[in-house]
């Protein structure tokens, strides 16, 4: 399921030297909190910044973030 979402914060990482980006989401519709997501760089669009529009992909049920696309 996608839901469209803001980019709030974003911060790099690595772990062994596999890229990671942490992310903090405002979906849409659920402006009264953010979602932070830790997902691998190959999940995330290239050079991910703060205020991109989003289109953030979600496990039914238990609402995971698994990967985050940018929107045009």
């Amino acid at each position: 399921m996608a839901v469209e979402a803001v980019v709030k914060a974003v911060q790099a990482y690595s772990v062994h030297g596999t890229p990671y980006y942490r992310l903090l989401l405002a979906l849409e519709g659920r402006d009264d909190r953010l979602n932070e997501a830790q997902l691998a760089a190959t999940e995330v669009y290239p050079d991910p910044r703060p205020g991109d529009p989003v289109l953030v992909d979600l496990v039914p049920l238990v609402n995971l973030v698994s990967a985050v696309r940018r929107r045009e």
